[in-house]
């Protein structure tokens, strides 16, 4: 056993929860924010064209900078770090396979949304805007028009994440299954290592 093994504090499930109720937040906001802008100028592609800009705003909030900062915004407000199995910085060789298999499945059912609305004509989405009085409502009403494929896509999310959180539960080093994954360990840094 070294001796980063014998002095480290690992993250254990609760701070690990915290961080990511913290990291979804602004992410809720701007999925409200986005709502409201599509309710006050419906555009039936709007979020065809938001696809890209998604995707690349996922990307640079979950693994530029887990790379950059060692963290998302909720683990480093929390003092908590993401450093390889041995204690040392993490490399864009960790943090892209710790994200990849959620991303790819993010990707795969935002697709899966993007396919229902181009599904749909003009008049019959905008037949769903005035039925809607709230962008739930015009979701649920698009579902119709998803493809079969993204259901299996919800079911590999939850999936996925109750393995994650079953593994995290299950070893002393409090790793999830995407730290194993990508050989990393999510700590509280020594005074020196902050």
């Amino acid at each position: 056993m070294n001796t980063f093994e014998t002095t480290i504090r690992y993250a254990g499930l609760w701070l690990r929860l915290v961080a990511l109720v913290i990291d979804l937040l602004p992410l809720c906001l701007l999925g409200v924010g986005l709502n409201l802008l599509y309710l006050l100028y419906p555009v039936r592609l709007a979020e065809v064209y938001a696809f890209p800009l998604v995707l690349l705003l996922t990307f640079w909030y979950y693994i530029y900078l887990v790379y950059r900062y060692g963290g998302t915004p909720g683990k480093l407000l929390l003092g908590l770090r993401i450093v390889r199995s041995d204690g040392s910085r993490i490399g864009l060789s960790n943090a892209v396979p710790r994200e990849m298999l959620k991303f790819l499945l993010h990707i795969v059912f935002r697709a899966g949304i993007v396919v229902a609305l181009l599904r749909i004509e003009d008049g019959q989405y905008t037949e769903l805007l005035t039925q809607a009085t709230h962008a739930n409502e015009r979701y649920r009403a698009l579902i119709q028009f998803v493809p079969e494929w993204i259901w299996w896509t919800a079911i590999a999310q939850i999936l996925w994440f109750a393995s994650d959180l079953l593994v995290l539960l299950g070893n002393r080093k409090r790793r999830a299954l995407h730290d194993f994954i990508a050989r990393t360990v999510v700590i509280h840094p020594l005074p020196s290592q902050s």
